[in-house]
């Protein structure tokens, strides 16, 4: 397993100052100091305690009965609720997708209801779980998520522990890296430049204890405007409008 440490200067993105990462944390500290050194990034959103622990531990324990772990990548398991991508190939199918386990779509109609400004005119079609730990190893390296299938926003909600998500340059240009803290229950919308114009990822030492990511995805304007699939975007379209019974 490969394992980095960065040795970039390194910024640390402030959710206060809403499009700034600094060398320092603190948001007092920014605020006094505002001609000290920091760097603009646009497209992050991160929302404290959008979930409490009670409602934390409901939505684990629902997780963890509702449907089987699978092994992923890099010591990850997973769960999948959508369409079957091969995104090397540009393939789709609908394949054994039935829609969404109740508990993700009572929590994304809440999220919406309580963050319009951020999720106006989402239509989630791809809802997946990925569980980390550190006995495992678990990490993502520095990706993109594609972007042939896949829309603006990604939406995470942050369950059991803190952790990490690192922005990185492709070809280390500009030659730093943003530190994105996601503290548990904590929802997490990237958009914009994050999403496009930066590599993210979770080293494994910032996985401290078990931590599960549910995440939501959108289609992309490419493939909902592309004839070749229409029937495909339809009926995804119609399933994500249920529920999964197998998993409700």
């Amino acid at each position: 397993m490969s394992e980095w440490k960065s040795q970039k200067p390194i910024y640390i993105f402030c959710p206060s100052c809403g499009d700034k990462a600094w060398i320092s944390e603190s948001h007092e500290f920014h605020s006094e100091n505002s001609n000290v050194d920091s760097v603009n990034i646009g497209g992050v959103h991160v929302i404290k305690d959008f979930v409490d622990q009670h409602e934390e531990q409901q939505l684990v324990q629902m997780i963890d009965t509702r449907k089987p772990w699978v092994p992923s990548q890099e010591g990850r398991r997973k769960q999948d609720y959508g369409p079957k991508v091969s995104f090397l190939k540009k393939k789709v199918a609908v394949g054994n997708f039935g829609g969404f386990p109740c508990f993700a779509v009572s929590l994304f109609e809440r999220m919406s209801n309580e963050h319009p400004e951020l999720l106006l005119d989402f239509v989630p079609v791809e809802f997946c779980l990925l569980e980390y730990t550190p006995e495992r190893g678990s990490y993502i390296r520095p990706h993109y998520d594609d972007m042939w299938i896949w829309g603006d926003r990604l939406i995470t909600v942050n369950l059991l522990s803190d952790t990490a998500l690192r922005l990185t340059r492709e070809f280390k240009i500009p030659p730093y890296e943003i530190i994105i803290k996601m503290p548990a229950r904590s929802l997490i919308v990237i958009r914009g430049e994050a999403r496009y114009d930066w590599h993210h990822s979770i080293n494994r030492y910032d996985i401290k204890s078990r931590r599960i990511a549910m995440t939501w995805r959108e289609f992309s304007d490419e493939i909902i405007k592309d004839e070749e699939h229409r029937d495909f975007v339809t009926e995804v379209f119609q399933l994500a409008n249920q529920v999964d019974e197998a998993s409700a």
